[in-house]
């Protein structure tokens, strides 16, 4: 969770709103395994190709310039991208559009619920029905499910099409009953934009077994659950506990991320 606002002021060379999928060697972006992509146009991206494409989105409006066979999905991190998202980003220019990066949490987006209805009103409504809309991304904390439903409620008449949801903990169980409660609650289809068997509360990390039992019974659960449409593991770079990482120093999938890749 600490690498967001860093990852939010990346400046992508030459980044494309809509980039060159020519090369479809690997899924059609129509999967739901989900790259949260920190590292621009690296061309060690071409590795991280999968049958089970889906989504992949870089904390930003910006894309890379060839996804590999997933769909790019541009995001308004916050305010400090607005510049940059009414420049790259426009109705009909990507099928998904994401909202603010954890606004309910101080150093992320930080935002109320009214500003950040008022801010969706103005900068993302205009692409509602020409992209799917994904709701600001809110954390697995005590505040918020709440902020979520004060911005819903605040944001009157505004089109919220998919819920999005970061979860760190070391419990898959938890985890999956953490995200079905906010599927029934606001009964939309569900993206997990970031997740990761970690303990950001001090406590004990998880272990190299812990990590991929944890992320076999995760993605289990995603594939067999029409809901939830997208999981994004948050591993491409990581604190805390590095035996998260999905990414080599080549910046090529390691074990884990092939394993994650459904490429083992």
């Amino acid at each position: 969770m600490k690498f967001f606002t860093t990852f939010a002021l990346i400046a992508f060379a030459n980044a494309n709103t809509i980039p060159n999928t020519s090369d479809s060697s690997g899924g059609n972006g129509s999967g739901k395994v989900c790259l949260a992509w920190p590292n621009g146009n690296d061309p060690a991206l071409q590795y991280w190709q999968t049958s089970n494409s889906g989504i992949i989105y870089t904390w930003s409006p910006s894309a890379p310039q060839n996804t590999f066979g997933y769909t790019f999905a541009p995001m308004l991190w916050g305010e400090n991208q607005i510049g940059d998202f009414t420049v790259q980003v426009h109705q009909g220019s990507a099928l998904y559009v994401m909202g603010f990066n954890e606004p309910e949490i101080e150093g992320q987006a930080t935002m109320t619920p009214q500003h950040g209805a008022d801010l969706w009103k103005q900068y993302i409504q205009p692409m509602a029905g020409g992209s799917k809309l994904v709701s600001p991304a809110v954390a697995s904390t005590p505040q918020s499910k709440p902020w979520l439903t004060d911005f819903i409620k605040a944001c009157d008449g505004c089109t919220i099409d998919i819920i999005a949801i970061h979860y760190y903990g070391t419990s898959a169980d938890d985890l999956i009953n953490y995200i079905t409660d906010f599927h029934n609650t606001f009964q939309k289809p569900v993206w997990l934009t970031e997740f990761a068997c970690q303990n950001f509360s001090g406590g004990p990390q998880c272990s190299p077994d812990d990590i991929k039992l944890f992320m076999d019974k995760v993605k289990s659960f995603a594939e067999t659950t029409d809901w939830l449409q997208q999981y994004c593991w948050y591993g491409a770079v990581v604190n805390d506990n590095s035996n998260n990482s999905l990414m080599g120093s080549d910046g090529k999938p390691n074990a884990l991320g092939l394993h994650y890749l459904g490429l083992d």
